[in-house]
C-alpha cells in the first residue's frame, strides 16, 4: 500500500498562526523604521542647508541672503514642507565679521536653555506638515511631543504635540566658521599716544 502524507488542518493553522503572528510584528516595525528614516532624512537636510547658509556667507562677505529659502540647497523638508528660514536682521546688510551681536535669540526650552546673538534659524513642521515654533525673536523651541502647541501665526493654526525640527547657529560660531578671527589681526590699529 503506497500511503502519502500529508499535513494535517491542525498542523497548517499552527503555520498559519505563527506566520501571522510575524507579518504582525514585522509590519509595526516597518513603521517605525519608515518614521525615523525621515527624521534622520530631514535633520540631514537641515545640517547641509546650513552648511548652503553658511557657503554663502564666505562667498558674500559674511553677510547672509535676504530671503534664505532661494539659496537652500533643499527648499523643503523630508515630508514635503517648504522649510521656514529665519536671518538675524543685521546680517542681511552687514558682515557677521562685523558685528558683535544680532537682535535674534532663541529660547530652547527643550534644552533649557536661551541663545542670543543667533545668526539665523531653520525650522521643518516635521511629520505634521506643521510649523508650531515661534518665527519671532525670540524664537521659541519647545520640548518634543509637548501637547497643544502652535505659536507659528502664518501656518495654519491647530494646535498639536509639537514635532518641529530645529537648527540654528550662533553668531559666534558663524565668525569661527567664516574665519573671522583672521580678518580683524589684519586690521589691528596700532597708535603709540
Amino acid at each position: 500500500m503506497n500511503a502519502r502524507r500529508g499535513f494535517t488542518l491542525v498542523e497548517l493553522a499552527i503555520t498559519l498562526v505563527i506566520v501571522g503572528l510575524l507579518l504582525g510584528m514585522g509590519a509595526s516595525l516597518f513603521g517605525i523604521l519608515v518614521k525615523q528614516k525621515k527624521h534622520r532624512e530631514n535633520e540631514n537636510r537641515l545640517e547641509e542647508n546650513a552648511a548652503t547658509l553658511v557657503q554663502y556667507a564666505l562667498e558674500h562677505r559674511g553677510r547672509l541672503p535676504g530671503d534664505c529659502t532661494t539659496v537652500l540647497r533643499y527648499p523643503k523638508d523630508a515630508y514635503g514642507k517648504p522649510f521656514l528660514c529665519l536671518v538675524a536682521p543685521e546680517l542681511k546688510v552687514y558682515s557677521a565679521c562685523a558685528r558683535r551681536t544680532t537682535s535674534l535669540r532663541v529660547m530652547d526650552q527643550e534644552a533649557g536653555a536661551s541663545h542670543e546673538n543667533v545668526a539665523f534659524v531653520l525650522v521643518s513642521g516635521g511629520k505634521n506638515y506643521n510649523i508650531q515654533t515661534r518665527a519671532t525673536s525670540p524664537v521659541t523651541i519647545y520640548p518634543f511631543e509637548k501637547e497643544d502647541v502652535d505659536d507659528y501665526p502664518d501656518d495654519f493654526n491647530r494646535p498639536e504635540p509639537y514635532d518641529d525640527q530645529v537648527y540654528y547657529l550662533l553668531l559666534a560660531e558663524l565668525k569661527e566658521k567664516l574665519l573671522c578671527h583672521r580678518s580683524e589681526e589684519r586690521l589691528r590699529i596700532l597708535n603709540e599716544t
